[in-house]
């Protein structure tokens, strides 16, 4: 993994593409934001994802070091590597969606 502090504004993918259906749909070519307008960590991504599939994970150490282990084994499963970690990347991103919700009544 990169930064797992890194901020993103993640998706569901379906309601993406129903966004892309809507703008077609539209009678004047414009741009939107396709976006939830909240925003998460990479952690909290892999966190969640690792509690779906029923592994709690305990995060330890920071920045390059930070690796994510299983409470219940100790195992290692989640770590940063230097081939991601990326001293330059955008660590805050995040979109407004509120013109497509207002003119095309999308709801993420």
């Amino acid at each position: 993994m990169g930064n797992l502090s890194s901020l993103r504004d993640w998706g569901y993918a379906k309601d993406y593409v129903e966004c892309m259906w809507l703008i077609l749909q539209n009678e004047k070519p414009e741009d939107f934001v396709i976006a939830t307008g909240e925003q998460h960590s990479v952690r909290e991504f892999c966190y969640l994802a690792f509690k779906y599939a029923g592994i709690e994970l305990e995060f330890q150490g920071e920045g390059m070091n930070e690796k994510g282990i299983d409470k219940s084994t100790g195992r290692v499963l989640v770590e940063v590597s230097e081939d991601f970690y990326r001293p330059t990347d955008v660590v805050n991103l995040w979109g407004d969606p509120t013109k497509a919700r207002k003119e095309l009544g999308w709801n993420p």
